[in-house]
């Protein structure tokens, strides 16, 4: 890797708070999405640190800018229209003049929530500060995290009971040390954690890389239709995991690229670094560096990807030593390329009889189409009730014939746009029709 980027990773690799006798300065910024525990974005959840607020968007979206360099607790509240109140919280390293991607927090119901609590501590017994404790749920983007005090304590809050979870502390050159909980509500357990001086482990590339692109449209007509976009993803992709973390391009249209992966394991694992390039050639550049031990997938939702385009990706596994350890760094994970398309517009859903035929415009770049048919507006769990998902059409229109839906009443439809051996898609507007 670059200078560059080992002073960034070498920055976050700090543990511990900074000191200093005057006001910290506030150039950094933060980034994420705020979700439920289904995957689903919330809409306008007040997202704070100790530096200021702000309130995410329609597809639950925040940025949060003018922070302070140091370790910072994000958390995320939002009342519902019901009166029921969710919490959430995070922990991540900012870094000056940097924006800290994918900060991630998912919210519970402070009906349901537990937290478990100790003490790190290194093979001797004395306790470490600046430890990172990790908390990861399958399925979710990335894990609940939270650092260790000047006398080794941690308090990891705001946890869902009944969930599975795995957990993991590190730090920089000390091995991880890992074991699994579940929590009730109101829980509160107690893990202590002690962590072995690192290894030199063998740093494979990573393996088996695949790579999705998504592009949504704006959500403004409807604040259900981010569920909807997410259910049809659901629908498509039987294995997509509980998690929605699209942030909005500059054009306004929600795209993400997901990348998944055989994930690694291991004692002296310390994380990620994420390499990408803009185009179909070109030098792939440092991007990222992913400090989530325990996740198989990076979604990319920079504000800066666009529709129409192409981008590569590669992978490399980073040991605990990482950066001061120049062998710390494995290989190169094989590049995948994800090409991005652009928006689908829908045209009309016309019944003519007992038929319906739906049109759509071929401008999106995608060569192949699947129309999902609802008895209600589309969201998390509602099933589509007709769909020609096991036989796409390559025209830009369908007829199904003899639906056999009930007159006079209001159906929904969308439609998903295929591409590049189905790895790009691009799910369009809700639209609806009555029979």
């Amino acid at each position: 890797m670059s200078r560059s980027i080992l002073l960034s990773f070498s920055a976050i690799a700090l543990l511990g708070a900074l000191s200093g006798c005057s006001e910290p300065q506030k150039l950094a910024s933060i980034t994420g999405r705020v979700t439920d525990i289904n995957g689903l974005p919330v809409r306008d959840a007040r997202v704070f640190t100790i530096d200021g607020q702000t309130r995410t968007s329609t597809n639950g979206t925040y940025t949060l800018t003018q922070v302070r360099e140091d370790n910072i607790a994000v958390q995320a509240e939002y009342t519902s229209p019901t009166g029921a109140r969710f919490v959430g919280r995070t922990v991540t390293r900012t870094v000056d003049n940097q924006i800290q991607n994918s900060v991630n927090i998912t919210v519970g119901s402070v009906s349901a929530l537990g937290s478990v609590r100790g003490v790190v501590r290194d093979r001797f017994g004395r306790p470490l500060a600046g430890a990172s404790v990790f908390a990861y749920a399958q399925g979710y983007l990335s894990s609940a995290r939270t650092i260790t005090d000047e006398s080794g304590n941690y308090d990891l809050r705001d946890l869902v009971a009944g969930l599975a979870y795995s957990m993991s502390v590190g730090g920089f050159g000390y091995a991880n040390d890992e074991t699994n909980i579940s929590l009730s509500s109101g829980q509160t357990l107690t893990r202590n954690f002690t962590l072995d001086d690192a290894g030199n482990p063998t740093l494979p590339a990573p393996q088996n890389l695949r790579v999705i692109s998504w592009v949504s449209p704006r959500t403004s007509r409807a604040p259900g239709e981010a569920a909807a976009y997410e259910q049809v993803k659901r629908l498509y992709d039987r294995d997509r995991a509980q998690r929605a973390a699209t942030r909005a391009t500059f054009a306004g249209n929600p795209i993400e690229v997901e990348i998944n992966w055989d994930r690694l394991q291991g004692v002296d694992f310390y994380g990620y670094g994420v390499y990408r390039g803009t185009g179909p050639s070109g030098v792939i550049v440092e991007y990222d560096f992913y400090r989530e031990p325990m996740s198989g997938t990076y979604i990319d939702g920079d504000n800066a990807l666009l529709p129409d385009n192409t981008y590569r990706y590669q992978l490399t596994s980073l040991g605990t030593l990482f950066p001061d350890d120049p062998d710390s760094e494995g290989p190169r994970s094989s590049i995948v390329v994800a090409d991005t398309l652009d928006d689908l517009r829908l045209g009309s859903a016309v019944v003519n009889g007992n038929d319906i035929v739906f049109n759509w415009f071929g401008d999106s770049g995608a060569t192949s189409y699947v129309v999902y048919i609802f008895n209600q507006f589309p969201g998390l769990g509602v099933t589509s009730i007709l769909n020609n998902q096991s036989n796409p059409t390559t025209q830009l229109n369908t007829t199904f014939p003899n639906a056999g839906l009930v007159r006079g009443q209001t159906y929904y439809y969308l439609v998903l746009g295929l591409a590049n051996s189905n790895r790009s898609r691009t799910i369009s507007q809700v639209g609806q029709f009555i029979y």
